[in-house]
């Protein structure tokens, strides 16, 4: 009596080496990460940026051939955004297609680890994460030290390699709740170690919202993470409180906190201040009733025409303004469903990664509604790879999703 599997039978395709997504996505992610800071723009405008888009469509196309995972999303997203950025064309230029390119390219990331091999793990994205922003890490906490980095509105900030602290901040949050997952399912003084980088490095920044994120992102794997005994739980949040408060004492932050409130004086004309975004949003809010429906076009508030050459700084005021109520409804729609499977797969599995996406997902909601969240390309690629492998994951029953089924032949 004969024992063959399904893949020696031929019914199963041949897997690709577990390690050549980890490798495609360390190479792309890692160029664009060195080169951000002197590309001149978070989008595709440069050819280093638009080689890396192309590279992770590419990429995302390619694996979405060989399972067939998300076809029907695909489709949707490719046709809705792009009959989307045709709109505003005629008004704007070609220019809202760079962003459309980009955009697509994010979403790309999300499919291909969709698709992926199935030996694929969370761990692996975490690694990929970790080395991709190794370096700009030990950037910004040497720009901190040695006081350098980007002069914004007489505030030195770090930023490491990236064009914006901003941006810098919000992508070291997403590797640093990475790290505290894996710390907290492992305890490792390597593993704590990277902890510590990452959440240095988004606090060279001194971005108030981006800290703000940070935080929530750091006590979300905390609180929902079941492999972790009530006591060190608390432990943690107290130590992070005391971090925290420590963080507020420096005159750095209370620097950044008058420029986003208007309490020093330049009152009202801080470019990154409170009274800036509400003059911004009321601006943008107000093309509204020109297409209510359908929007404007997507990409066309980050042109230089719409906001003088800024940018909403709010996602939410974003897609209403570019997609109109149908796009904000579709968004609705699709971030509900998002957060609903991950909140049943930490049902179904307390101490698989589902809290690690729910944690990326949650502070990225949080930073959307002060921030250009989706414009920060990296830290965007990061956070499509983190919840697109929390949502494979195998569950705690199926600890390895490769088939071991085996036929009997007579």
């Amino acid at each position: 009596m004969a024992i063959t599997s399904p893949r020696s039978q031929g019914l199963i395709r041949p897997e690709p080496r577990q390690s050549l997504l980890g490798w495609l996505f360390a190479i792309v992610l890692g160029v664009r990460v060195v080169f951000d800071g002197q590309t001149g723009s978070g989008q595709v405008s440069s050819p280093i940026n638009a080689l890396c888009a192309g590279a992770l469509l590419l990429i995302g196309v390619l694996y979405l051939l060989r399972r067939h995972r998300g076809v029907r999303f695909a489709l949707i997203l490719v046709a809705f955004l792009g009959i989307s950025a045709g709109f505003g064309v005629a008004t704007y230029g070609t220019a809202v297609f760079a962003e459309y390119l980009r955009t697509l390219s994010v979403f790309a990331v999300a499919i291909a680890v969709l698709n992926a091999p199935r030996t694929w793990t969370v761990a692996r994205a975490i690694l990929v994460l970790q080395l991709v922003g190794l370096i700009p890490a030990v950037v910004s906490i040497v720009q901190l030290l040695t006081h350098q980095g980007m002069e914004i509105n007489g505030d030195l900030r770090a930023a490491g390699t990236f064009e914006h602290p901003n941006s810098a901040v919000v992508f070291f949050g997403i590797v640093a709740a990475g790290s505290l997952f894996q710390a907290l399912t492992r305890s490792t003084l390597i593993r704590w170690a990277a902890v510590g980088l990452f959440s240095v490095s988004a606090v060279a920044t001194f971005s108030v919202t981006g800290i703000l994120t940070l935080t929530l992102m750091l006590l979300m794997v905390i609180v929902l993470h079941r492999q972790v005994r009530p006591a060190v739980k608390i432990a943690l949040v107290v130590l992070a409180a005391i971090a925290a408060a420590i963080v507020a004492g420096l005159p750095e932050w209370s620097s950044r906190v008058a420029g986003i409130l208007g309490t020093g004086d330049d009152l009202g004309t801080a470019y990154y201040s409170l009274q800036w975004r509400l003059h911004s949003w009321n601006y943008l809010l107000a093309l509204v009733p020109e297409s209510p429906v359908f929007g404007i076009g997507y990409g066309t508030t980050t042109t230089d025409t719409v906001l003088q050459g800024n940018i909403p700084h709010n996602e939410y005021v974003r897609v209403l303004v570019e997609t109109g109520g149908v796009g904000l409804l579709l968004a609705i729609i699709g971030l509900v469903a998002l957060l609903g499977r991950l909140f049943r797969r930490l049902k179904d599995d307390p101490d698989g990664p589902a809290s690690l996406g729910l944690a990326v997902l949650i502070g990225l909601l949080l930073n959307a509604a002060a921030a250009n969240t989706l414009l920060y390309s990296v830290a965007s690629y990061a956070a499509a790879m983190l919840i697109a492998s929390a949502l494979i994951a195998p569950t705690s029953d199926q600890p390895n999703r490769l088939v071991t089924t085996r036929r009997v032949a007579r």
